[in-house]
């Protein structure tokens, strides 16, 4: 709003410099000063919006319309992630080994048996040690199992019954396993000794093999040759180990998978999405040295490839971006992260003993996820729409009525996301609220019910919302006219969004950076009907005149007010004291300046001028000098309540200036 133009005069001081002051008296003079006092130009801007940041605009017509926009945005990158912990089991190594064979050879030159041609053989008697290891393990502890021990007789020279065969484990005294033989054996011939379980026996890879009662009753013209020997055939079957020692095995867990929900809320069907950020843990409390785990996301890619890590101590974490996850290749297909968890070992140098059948719990958790983009079905989600703003058109309007030509309040939707939305009535208030404390401290009025199933169709891609406006009217809404007439300056609504569909679609998506903006809006085009409405404003105000040698004794105050609005005017102008007091008016009541000279289709083609001239006596000089503020009134007012168009160029244009009669003090 323009200001007033203030202007200070200070009086005129005359000095005699040619012969001494006091030596002459003079007469007062009398001047006269041509002062202005306030010079204002009001558009329709001005006098109702004043000092806001409300809308008023122009259309094509360049007629006025005013009104207000406020929007509340709902964010979907917060659609809900809960984390996830899932609890597993990992089988453990399996105890079942592959049958082990070991084949032990006693040659004649290990009996001390020269080679040639012996005639005869004499009878003889062997007690033989021969080293031998199983490469499988270095040693193990049975759970069950049979150890078998077959043996061929190459030599050509029959065997003695009571052969006894027994096997240490390196470095003990005691035998661990004992065969024994009653009959004799026959050169060529083969036999199997009976097996002997290994039910809780404890063997080293490294064993001594030893025969006792080997014998021979001799024989006639015998050839031995180095090739001669005795040839056993050690077999372990069914072994069943609890623990062994190995160095570097290669042994592997059966693989388990786990099933992580990443999306279960409003009955959605996920089948693709891409994952900003994520944090997996992974604690296994009972992890052993050199025990591997690998995790392996079996639908999951980050850049392209695929994901697999592999953890080796009780607790595990790591962040992942930029993850890209099918959902739909699985039986459960949808909302399912597929893992898959496998213990083995470490390939080192160092001898690892294996606790076989030993399981291990675990727990994975799935936390802080992020997404970025998903596809498939969103099942039905919810949203508010909630908020309150201030709204100052009409700060300015201190009584009368208004009346508009076609108000309407519009609420503009836009859809940034791949799912149809619905404004709805959840049963806890739908509601545009209207208030003014000011003017009607005791009412309000509440609209909306015309929104409900207002329908806002899905984008149509990412980064293309679909936007839709509904408006409301007297037509759709019978409290509207109530809303408007309370000239609402507390605006209060409520409006439950839902999104989705009952029908599945795995066609329907959600992008992060897409919003659903609620947009409410007054449009009141200013073809309007005014009864007695009072609009004014408070402006600061400073005015000095005269000092010790000038002195104000009368003024003539002349106003000039050129009015381009169609219709009649009131205007009046009070002058305050700091304290807000009213110390004078300008008339004693409020001047009419006549409407300005329309056409007939409403348009003004002339403004209208009007001139008042007001004396001012010496002592109301004393309250103009005392105003701190001025309060310029302006009473609206329409002949018969027809509506008269307002058009962005009107003005009110206000000059006030004062012809002062003073008396100037002429002496030293």
């Amino acid at each position: 709003m323009r200001k007033f133009l203030i202007r200070s005069i200070s009086g005129l001081l005359l000095f005699l410099y040619a012969c001494n002051p006091a030596d002459f008296t003079l007469p007062a003079y009398q001047a006269d000063f041509y002062l202005p006092i306030l010079d204002l130009e009001l558009g329709i801007e001005d006098l109702i919006l004043a000092d806001t940041n409300n809308i008023i605009s122009a259309d094509a017509g360049d007629l006025v319309t005013l009104g207000y926009q406020t929007t509340t945005s709902i964010s979907l990158d917060d659609f809900p992630f809960d984390d996830e912990e899932e609890k597993f089991t990992i089988p453990g190594i399996p105890g079942t080994l592959s049958d082990i064979l070991v084949d032990v050879k006693v040659s004649s030159t290990v009996l001390g048996i020269d080679s040639g041609m012996y005639n005869p053989f004499l009878p003889s008697s062997y007690t033989e040690e021969v080293q031998t290891s199983i490469e499988e393990f270095i040693k193990a502890d049975f759970i069950s199992g049979d150890i078998g021990l077959t043996l061929k007789n190459n030599f050509p020279l029959p065997l003695n019954a009571g052969m006894k065969i027994q096997l240490f484990n390196q470095g003990e005294s005691l035998p661990i396993i004992e065969f024994y033989y009653s009959q004799g054996i026959a050169s060529g011939d083969s036999v199997t000794f009976p097996k002997v379980n290994l039910n809780g026996k404890t063997i080293t890879g490294n064993l001594t093999f030893r025969v006792e009662n080997l014998g021979t009753p001799g024989a006639q013209s015998v050839l031995i040759t180095p090739e001669n020997s005795l040839d056993f055939s050690i077999s372990l079957v069914n072994i069943k180990l609890d623990k062994a020692v190995f160095k570097n095995p290669e042994f592997i867990s059966d693989p388990i998978e786990i099933n992580i929900p990443l999306f279960s809320s409003y009955g959605s069907l996920i089948t693709e999405i891409r994952v900003d950020f994520a944090r997996l843990a992974i604690d296994i409390p009972g992890i052993s040295e050199n025990t591997l785990v690998k995790v392996t996301f079996l639908t999951a890619t980050q850049n392209g490839a695929p994901i697999s890590v592999v953890l080796g101590n009780n607790h595990w974490e790591e962040e992942f971006t930029d993850l890209e996850i099918d959902l739909s290749q699985y039986t459960p297909a949808y909302n399912i992260l597929r893992v898959r968890i496998e213990a083995f070992f470490e390939n080192t140098n160092k001898e690892i003993e294996v606790k076989f059948d030993n399981p291990l719990d675990g727990t994975i958790f799935l936390s802080d996820m992020d997404f970025d983009y998903m596809r498939g079905y969103m099942g039905k989600f919810d949203e508010l729409v909630k908020d309150e703003l201030e709204v100052d058109f009409f700060d300015q309007i201190r009584s009368g009525s208004i009346e508009f030509d076609d108000p309407r309040l519009i609420v503009s939707v836009s859809n940034g996301a791949g799912v149809t939305l619905k404004l709805v009535d959840d049963g806890n208030g739908f509601y545009i609220k209207g208030s003014n404390n000011r003017l009607y401290p005791n009412d309000t009025a509440s609209i909306g019910n015309a929104l409900i199933g207002f329908t806002i169709p899905a984008a149509l891609s990412p980064g293309n919302p679909q936007s839709s406006q509904f408006s409301i009217s007297k037509v759709n809404e019978p409290e509207f006219g109530h809303f408007i007439s309370l000239f609402p300056s507390f605006i209060e609504y409520r409006i439950p969004v839902i999104g989705g569909t009952d029908v599945v679609d795995l066609n329907q998506f959600i992008d992060d950076d897409d919003v659903i903006d609620v947009g409410i809006g007054i449009e009141l085009p200013l073809n309007l009907a005014a009864d007695n409405l009072i609009i004014s404003d408070t402006l600061a105000f400073s005015f000095t005149f005269g000092n010790e040698k000038v002195s104000a004794q009368s003024a003539m105050i002349d106003s000039r007010l050129e009015s381009s609005f169609p219709m009649d005017l009131a205007f009046q102008t009070y002058f305050l004291d700091s304290n807000l007091n009213v110390l004078d008016s300008l008339f004693q009541s409020a001047r009419v300046v006549d409407a300005a000279l329309v056409l007939q289709n409403g348009v003004v083609i002339r403004p209208q001028v009007t001139n008042f001239s007001i004396e001012m006596e010496k002592g109301q000089f004393a309250h103009l000098q005392k105003t701190a503020f001025a309060v310029p009134v302006v009473g609206f007012s329409t002949k018969n309540q027809k509506f008269v168009k307002i058009l962005s160029d009107y003005r009110l244009k206000i000059k006030m200036t004062g012809e002062i009669v003073t008396d100037v003090d002429m002496n030293p």
